[in-house]
């Protein structure tokens, strides 16, 4: 009597199988008709996969594989269950345990209510989402990146419409002043839609732009004369050469460089230590400290500024009735690449950094008024630097750390998206995972430091502070990347309770969706976000033919991410894990793209008169 109830149960499940998989019943009666062999295989798979539970509780799984194939042979009327049945038996002896086993299946079928049910316990289910715990870290940052490259491509999509005037407002700042000063100055003078920069203070501050540098022979030269061809007063620019290097190749090209500039009237001091101690933060600090300029602008050696550099980034430390922006800590500008072209790796570093730097940069800048992806081409507040305690020689990434410092004791940084400064990608993929481990550590250093200490900042709003904080954290989806690629396919090998894509939980094809979507919404939103930018240096053309080429870089982004994930998550670990700072190791810079200049049409006269002469391009 037992197995006859089973053998009627397990046809009632067999059925309704067949019916979700598309196999039909005669109308008026209860016969499976099977209009569909591959349907019928299909869902007699699935029951198969149903006896099979039954048998992990203590049926015998002969007996479970001899039901599947009765009920594929010889699918049964509920008026054949006895002959049906008879053949079961036939086939395999009725375990000797079968009635407590089969008891004990009925217990773990029933829920709290005591209705019997088809599904997974309770226990299953936290264990279900334990192991889904990688999924649903990546599910919430696919979310984020959506919504934060969301604004950018509504409104490119509205300007293609027609519905707005210029794709460009989504990255415009608040006040009338600074909507004057977009992509305008990288036109031709006679553009019809260009716009004027934001007007200078009366007042001109005093600025030191400061070069850091480490045995950089190729480059050293390049980022002199640029910081050098600055547009500003003489006696209120300083530029101090920050050179640590050993290499007597590279500290005569810097001693040469820095002197014939001094001959020109140009305060151009080199600045050298006995040491290296806290390496380029150490060697920021030191010069900090000998100079008495109101803003400190930063270069890294492969930088290319702008001639307009200074014209366009000081007026946003001052309002527009003059007066000094008391709470503004920092301005940065964008990235542009002088090699975006060399081959399918600077191609992929030019979307990624286009996207996370330059889109999401922009959006978090806006929102919460802090800039995370702070680097090269930032100029400071030396007040709020010396604020927030100066540099830390102990940060992997010391121009966020110095943000985020800035940030909780109150002060605010803006990401100009239309100033860009033109920097060297790293050609070959040794350097680059160099770069990236190195980039990987700090941002797990970053996110040990400053996670939870932007969740107390105080005169926030809640979803500001929660932002930031996701931002912060954001590199957390590397190891949770990689520990799902491999707990996948061993959570699918488990079987029933492990993976979603049984027929207690999800349908399969809903199962696969969930677990595919999260990378492809991050390479999507990155595609869209990088497209819908503005044309900058170096890619000097309409919008549209701006995007198509930054659109071409896809492929290659898509390859290079996935082939460093391992690289990514063990080195956001090692960071993670490690009390004290490493080695620092120095991106090496060939100078490739020569000496890269966007020259604006010259205004009659520079800040009080003292321009420092147009620049040329040179291979």
């Amino acid at each position: 009597t037992v197995f006859q109830t089973v053998c009627s149960y397990i046809f009632v499940q067999f059925r309704a199988e067949c019916v979700a998989h598309g196999v039909g019943f005669s109308e008026g009666t209860d016969d499976c008709i099977p209009e569909n062999s591959t349907a019928l295989r299909a869902a007699a798979q699935s029951a198969r996969q149903r006896v099979s539970r039954m048998a992990e509780g203590g049926l015998a799984s002969g007996w479970g594989e001899v039901v599947a194939e009765a009920l594929a042979d010889a699918p049964p009327s509920p008026e054949d269950i006895q002959p049906f049945s008879e053949v079961v038996a036939s086939g395999a002896p009725l375990p000797p345990n079968f009635v407590d086993a089969y008891d004990g299946y009925l217990d773990d079928m029933q829920d709290e209510s005591g209705s019997s049910t088809v599904g997974i316990s309770r226990e299953q289910w936290i264990l279900l989402g334990l192991t889904h715990i990688p999924l649903i870290v990546l599910w919430s940052y696919a979310l984020l990146g959506v919504f934060e490259r969301a604004s950018i491509a509504a409104r490119w999509v509205s300007k293609m419409l027609g519905f707005a005037q210029s794709s460009e407002e989504a990255f415009e700042d608040d006040d009338d002043e600074t909507r004057l000063m977009v992509a305008g100055e990288y036109q031709h003078p006679d553009h019809p839609h260009r716009r004027l920069a934001r007007p200078l203070p009366d007042e001109l501050p005093y600025v030191c732009v400061q070069l850091p540098m480490y045995n950089e022979p190729a480059v050293a030269r390049r980022i002199i004369d640029a910081a050098c061809l600055l547009r500003w007063p003489r006696d209120l620019l300083e530029i101090q050469v920050l050179d640590d290097s050993d290499d007597d190749a590279c500290r005569s090209i810097v001693d040469t460089t820095a002197a014939a500039w001094r001959e020109r009237g140009l305060m151009c001091n080199v600045v050298r230590r006995t040491h290296r101690r806290g390496f380029k933060a150490g060697a920021l600090e030191a010069g900090r400290k000998k100079t008495a300029a109101d803003l400190i602008t930063v270069f890294d050696a492969d930088c290319v500024p702008p001639a307009d550099y200074l014209e366009r980034v000081v007026p946003h430390f001052y309002g527009n009735d003059g007066a000094p922006v008391e709470d503004m800590a920092m301005v940065q500008a964008r990235w542009g690449f002088l090699n975006y072209d060399d081959g399918m790796l600077t191609m992929a570093q030019s979307m990624r950094l286009e996207a996370h730097r330059a889109a999401g940069g922009a959006v978090i800048s806006r929102s919460v008024g802090c800039v995370v992806a702070a680097g090269a081409g930032a100029t400071w507040s030396a007040r709020a630097v010396t604020a927030a305690g100066g540099w830390d020689a102990t940060a992997f990434l010391e121009s966020t750390d110095l943000a985020l410092r800035a940030y909780c004791a109150g002060y605010q940084s803006k990401f100009l998206p239309h100033t860009v400064v033109m920097t060297e990608l790293p050609s070959t993929f040794a350097a680059y995972k160099s770069q990236q481990e190195r980039w990987a550590r700090g941002l797990a250093q970053i996110a040990q430091r400053h996670a939870l200490g932007v969740l107390r900042v105080h005169g926030k709003p809640f979803w500001h502070r929660w932002y930031l904080f996701s931002a912060v954290a954001r590199d957390t989806m590397w190891p949770a990347a990689l520990v799902w690629m491999l707990a996948l396919p061993l959570l699918i090998r488990a079987g029933h309770g492990w993976w979603l894509g049984t027929e207690d939980v999800a349908p399969r094809p809903a199962a696969l969706f969930l677990y595919a979507a999260p990378p492809i919404l991050l390479a999507a939103a990155d595609a869209v976000s990088a497209a819908a930018l503005p044309p900058a240096p170096p890619l000097l053309m309409k919008h549209g033919q701006a995007a198509a080429v930054r659109l071409s870089w896809f492929l290659p982004y898509v390859i290079v991410q996935t082939g460093m994930v391992v690289a990514h998550a063990a080195a956001f670990v090692a960071g993670a894990a490690s009390s004290s700072r490493a080695e620092f190791l120095r991106t090496p810079k060939d100078g490739r793209g020569g000496f890269y200049r966007v020259e604006p049409a010259r205004r009659a006269a520079g800040p009080g008169g003292a321009g420092a002469g147009e620049a040329s391009a040179s291979g």
